[in-house]
């Protein structure tokens, strides 16, 4: 490593990631009774990654947020407890972490202990400092008979385009079992004067910008409301890291320097920090949730194992497309994960098997040499999904995704060249909290409209999120719209609703 790398990084940031995620590695005397230049807890609270007996607990100490956080170059004892009421009458867990200075003091706790399908209330510690209270609450035990389950999925907030008042109405909706974050929480954009709120922290390009990036999207109230009123499970896009980020051609040091700020700044797990194996960044996020014997969640990392879109005109016939060559880089997910991603699929016995997923999966740029950024024009990962779903028939097969920045609800089709063949699932994009769709890819959508039977609907507006009621007879989806971006206190309605019957795949305007 250059010594411009390493100071870079910061010194003890190179020293700990060194040894690989998770370590809590630093020469820095501990401060157990720390004091501080202004309150610790501006960037709020946060849980995430909730299970039967545990759930990610997220804090971060930041006095002076906007500029590196002000804290001192010594690691920070946090205390931390959880109580079974908001008044922290009856605390059933309590212990200390340590907020390393090379993690951006920022504080992981997991492993609890916890009781199933349980609501909790956490908060920390720090000095005489005490954070915001969060809510949170683990998942039903595992197989367990499950009546019904209300998530909200929600991608793509471009701090600069507007205000949050989608994050706002999510944490008004007080009965959420979780929040799946599918893609986009920033945006590396520099600051514009034009903008509906300009941004005072530059165009992050090391790890100090971004994490100073990140702390003003978390300064939102919105957002904080959000994260404190639910567990969230997340997972990046390219915006996190730079436009159109993917794969080896963004593994680079700017790359693991974003992706470790990610991880400082949302309720992952300890060991989720990432590494440097092979002298490359890597951040292991793909995973799955299960509630009882009602849904299983895949979460999918569309970026970091993408490669280069293929020459369809160079690939050969049909056959050789459906197989891996261990010679060709361009899938979207990369060998192993896909792989997870079957067995994972085949083993499951829930009524419901979702896909947590960043870009596009349905075929919507048919007939058209443009490529919109979807699993279109990125090997034949796609084919070889649905053609999975179609031989291997998991139960209801739902696909949540989020980038486009605008709303669709679509067919899965087994072989989309074929217009035959059968529907294997269904699909539900959500628009962004914030991110404009622009004239382009508007017209460009409205053209593949007409080309593409399989679509259920569109609408291109953008400043929202979608709402899901699961039961074991169907799946209900709400699409929910922000008046406008330009007030936060913007009210937040409904503008289309869809039902997918158990066992009828493709969905039906409610």
């Amino acid at each position: 490593m250059s010594r411009r790398t390493f100071l870079a990084l910061g010194g003890t940031a190179a020293a700990g990631l060194a040894l690989g995620g998770g370590v809590a590695y630093s020469r820095n005397k501990v401060l157990t009774a720390p004091r501080f230049s202004d309150y610790p807890f501006t960037l709020g609270v946060a849980s995430g990654e909730p299970r039967p007996d545990k759930v990610v607990l997220w804090t971060r100490l930041a006095p002076d947020p906007l500029n590196g956080g002000g804290m001192p170059p010594n690691d920070v004892e946090v205390r931390w407890e959880m109580a079974t009421d908001e008044n922290f009458k009856n605390v059933v867990r309590s212990g200390t972490e340590i907020a390393a200075a090379y993690q951006a003091h920022s504080v992981h706790v997991a492993d609890q202990g916890l009781e199933p399908s349980t609501y909790y209330w956490y908060r920390f510690k720090a000095g005489d400092e005490i954070s915001p209270v969060g809510r949170t609450k683990t998942t039903p035990p595992y197989g367990a008979p499950l009546s019904s389950l209300k998530f909200a999925f929600a991608s793509c907030a471009d701090y600069q385009e507007g205000y949050f008042p989608a994050y706002r109405a999510i944490a008004e909706e007080e009965d959420l079992d979780i929040v799946f974050h599918l893609g986009d929480y920033i945006y590396e954009y520099a600051p514009d004067p034009s903008s509906t709120r300009v941004a005072k922290t530059p165009a992050p390009d090391d790890i100090w910008t971004y994490r100073d990036t990140y702390a003003e999207q978390k300064l939102d109230p919105g957002m904080q409301a959000a994260h404190a009123m639910h567990p969230w499970e997340v997972i990046p896009d390219d915006h996190e890291v730079y436009n159109n980020f993917e794969g080896e051609a963004g593994q680079s040091w700017r790359a693991g320097g974003a992706l470790l700020a990610y991880w400082e700044h949302m309720p992952l797990r300890p060991s989720a920090a990432p590494t440097w194996e092979g002298g490359v960044p890597n951040l292991h996020l793909y995973r799955d949730i299960e509630y009882g014997d009602l849904a299983r969640f895949v979460m999918l990392d569309t970026r970091q194992y993408r490669g280069e879109p293929p020459d369809p005109e160079a690939e050969g016939d049909t056959e050789e497309k459906d197989t891996f060559d261990p010679n060709v880089t361009n899938d979207m997910l990369g060998h192993e994960q896909e792989d997870w991603l079957y067995d994972t699929l085949d083993s499951s016995e829930t009524r419901w098997n979702v896909i947590g997923n960043q870009i596009g999966m349905f075929d919507y740029q048919s007939g058209s040499d443009g490529n919109i950024m979807g699993w279109d024009d990125h090997g034949y990962a796609r084919d070889r999904v649905t053609r999975f779903l179609d031989d291997r028939r998991p139960s209801n097969p739902v696909v949540i995704t989020g980038d486009l920045h605008c709303s669709w609800v679509s067919d899965l089709k087994a072989y989309y060249p074929d217009e035959d063949s059968d529907t294997v699932g269904t699909e539900f994009v959500g628009t962004s909290i914030t991110s404009g769709l622009g004239d382009w890819y508007e017209e460009a959508y409205r053209y593949h409209l007409g080309q593409n039977p399989h679509v259920r609907f569109f609408d291109e507006r953008n400043g929202g999120y979608v709402r899901c009621e699961v039961t074991p007879e169907e799946w209900r989806t709400e699409m929910k719209l922000a008046d406008s971006i330009a007030d936060p206190e913007s009210p937040v309605r409904t503008f289309a609703s869809f039902v997918v019957e158990d066992g009828k795949p493709g969905a039906e305007r409610a």
